[in-house]
């Protein structure tokens, strides 16, 4: 959350305005989600292995973790839709956040990711190839 507040000032971006993807909903995404939040982002997608939930006004995390505590998933959560995993990290956005595992973002994805900013929460998320594809098509 800090790295991507420095690149919101950076950008001059407001926090409140900035859509954020979440790629992860483990102790690294669910407590990045919960702290952006807190200060004001709008995490608009949470993807995780089995599901993903997207709401364009924002997701209530903190509702969100309860589900999950409670269903063990994100599927079926009333405060979002259903959308696939697959294709949840390529929603246009100002801030990916991928945070489970390495190696997401390839040669073979980068093109189609759609944020202003990554910030890597996971161990090695972006390979070499693909962080020179982002650095051509701009993202931080």
């Amino acid at each position: 959350m800090i790295v991507t507040l420095e690149a919101l000032k950076h950008l001059r971006m407001a926090v409140h305005d900035a859509r954020v993807v979440v790629q992860g909903f483990g102790n690294v995404g669910g407590m990045a989600a919960k702290l952006m939040a807190r200060v004001g982002f709008n995490i608009v997608a949470v993807i995780e292995v089995d599901g993903a939930v997207y709401n364009a006004a924002g997701l209530d995390i903190q509702a969100l973790m309860e589900h999950r505590k409670d269903t063990g998933s994100v599927k079926g959560f009333a405060g979002g839709e259903e959308i696939d995993p697959g294709e949840a990290m390529f929603l246009e956005c100002d801030v990916l956040l991928p945070a489970a595992t390495e190696n997401v973002i390839t040669s073979a994805n980068a093109d189609r990711i759609r944020a202003r900013i990554i910030c890597e929460g996971a161990n090695g998320p972006t390979t070499v190839v693909a962080d020179e594809i982002l650095q051509r098509k701009g993202s931080s």
